[in-house]
């Protein structure tokens, strides 16, 4: 059985954050697959700034070394300008991606939940992840940090606008195509105030 762990801050060298978080999911995958608690009942979500950030490349790695295909995994990014969003998520199993326009969502922090017990929490989308060094927080086995993150996760998809569903991975036709409709959302600024710090 795996020990409780707190989650732990501790800061991240720009060129080991996705080191560090390709090891932090390959570890939360593989928990839940020895446990045989991996089912699709189990979600992976995750806040980014844009498709290209390092937590972004964490999960491609994992997806081209672990089986993935039985978990859900939802996406909201805050930046999508001059993305390719297919090109860029290729090595991904189907995918739900929405985009959080408002540009308020840049005061959040990155952020990924992993099953019911592990998440992350970035630096602020703000600052570019490539770009600096930052803190970070992993949570490991915390069932009540990772309700926290799926709360606020929740309440941004709610108010984020879908880009891509899982059925559109299938259809060619679709493929580097996302439209992008022209008027910002205004969501309600209690819909995001769970994820300022």
């Amino acid at each position: 059985m795996k020990a409780k762990s707190p989650p732990r801050m501790q800061v991240v060298k720009r060129e080991e954050k996705q080191i560090k978080l390709t090891t932090f999911i390959t570890e939360q995958i593989d928990h839940l697959a020895s446990d045989d608690r991996l089912s699709c009942d189990h979600e992976l979500l995750l806040v980014a700034l844009s498709a290209t950030s390092p937590v972004i490349g964490a999960l491609k790695e994992v997806a081209a070394a672990r089986d993935l295909s039985q978990i859900q995994l939802r996406i909201i990014l805050a930046n999508i300008q001059g993305a390719d969003l297919f090109r860029d998520l290729s090595g991904l199993p189907p995918v739900s991606v929405n985009w959080a326009r408002n540009a308020r969502l840049l005061d959040a922090h990155e952020q990924l939940v992993v099953g019911k017990t592990a998440c992350w929490t970035g630096d602020c989308m703000r600052r570019e992840p490539n770009k600096r060094d930052a803190f970070e927080c992993f949570a490991d086995d915390c069932q009540e940090t990772s309700a926290w993150a799926r709360t606020s996760f929740d309440r941004l998809w709610a108010a984020s606008v879908p880009l891509i569903s899982p059925q559109d991975w299938g259809r060619t036709e679709t493929a580097g195509e996302v439209l992008i409709p022209a008027q910002p959302a205004e969501p309600d600024v209690e819909t995001i105030t769970g994820t300022r710090h």
